[in-house]
């Protein structure tokens, strides 16, 4: 059984945080710019209590791994909670990260996850503004929320 903390390329919740207040301040001094991509599994406390503790470390692995081989490398990614991933994307617009979320939510759509199981998920997309880290932050969880809610009522 792989162990979700193993993935050099995922950042935890710490780590990612740093990351963003880096990228922050890098893409101010520079006037680069910066997205980030805010991705929720959907019912996943629903997941986790229909699923033994194996099963679940599976559907959650393969999908570290989708996220991992669709951004490019340059990008970073890193858990906020056990449903929730932060995407950083350094040099990219509010369209580049918006086809990077739809392409991860395309895929996961379309796929299947530890033993043939399916998931949906939510994203909210930000590009960065020259406003603080936990600013952006926060904004892009209000993005991911009103799509939390367009999902539930079938938009």
């Amino acid at each position: 059984m792989a162990d979700i903390n193993n993935f050099a390329e995922l950042k935890d919740k710490q780590n990612i945080l740093t990351r963003l207040k880096e990228e922050v301040k890098r893409s101010s001094r520079y006037k680069n710019k910066l997205s980030v991509i805010l991705i929720e599994l959907d019912d996943y406390k629903e997941l986790k209590n229909n699923l033994d503790e194996k099963s679940l470390n599976e559907v959650e692995v393969d999908f570290i791994k989708l996220i991992i081989h669709n951004i490019r490398e340059v990008d970073l990614v890193g858990r906020l909670k056990p449903q929730q991933f932060l995407v950083l994307c350094p040099n990219t617009g509010i369209m580049g990260a918006k086809i990077a979320a739809q392409r991860i939510r395309k895929i996961t759509e379309f796929s299947s996850f530890g033993d043939s199981y399916k998931i949906t998920l939510s994203a909210g997309v930000k590009e960065y503004i020259f406003e603080e880290p936990d600013k952006l932050l926060n904004e892009t969880k209000k993005r991911l929320n009103i799509a939390k809610i367009k999902v539930k009522i079938g938009l």
